[in-house]
């Protein structure tokens, strides 16, 4: 049935995983859910990316200024 539709078994078994169990009512749930989690990662990607460039910048400001 799966080649029949073009998917694969790996793709089958992905989809029975993480949706086997649940109801029509649990899909906007869910929906919703995934959204908020892909805004997380975004949100934790550039708060680890500004960490960096900020911790670059100290140690460029550093390594400038004069000792005396």
């Amino acid at each position: 049935m799966n080649h029949k539709h073009g998917e694969s078994q790996a793709g089958f078994y992905e989809f029975k995983s993480k949706y086997c169990g649940t109801d029509v009512s649990d899909t906007p749930r869910l929906s919703t859910l995934e959204n908020e989690n892909a805004k997380f990662k975004r949100v934790l990607q550039h708060n680890l990316l500004d960490n960096v460039v900020s911790e670059d910048l100290r140690g460029k400001i550093w390594r400038i200024q004069p000792t005396a």
